[in-house]
């Protein structure tokens, strides 16, 4: 799964699914790992609905891009239900930074290729 075509169809089976049994939500993505770089970088591809039309978003890497590596290397989902509380990553300020409205909670699931 490296191209965006690749990752769109994942995003938008997820989306599918996420509305077909009632569960709302702001965003849902993916984000890729890079292991040939040195140090390894996150490409950030995103589906958004909060306060407008669903729109794809795709970050480049950014601070964040260790919490993300770390998660990945765990193989353990990571579920931070209320960053207002705990913000283990120090991810709140960036998350609400890039889209522009406060991000509370994050699940981040382990793949092959990132979360």
């Amino acid at each position: 799964m490296r191209s965006e075509k690749d990752i769109r169809q994942v995003l938008e089976a997820i989306r599918r699914n996420l509305n077909s049994v009632d569960i709302v939500f702001s965003c849902l993505g993916v984000n890729v790992v890079d292991q040939s770089l040195s140090p390894p970088a996150v490409r950030y591809y995103t589906y958004t609905v909060h306060n407008t039309k669903p729109r794809w978003v795709e970050f480049d890497s950014n601070q964040d891009d260790g919490a993300i590596i770390d998660i990945q290397a765990q193989k353990t989902l990571v579920y931070r239900p209320d960053l207002s509380a705990k913000d283990e990553y120090r991810e709140r300020a960036v998350l609400e930074t890039a889209y522009g409205y406060p991000v509370l909670s994050v699940i981040d699931i382990p793949f092959s290729e990132g979360t």
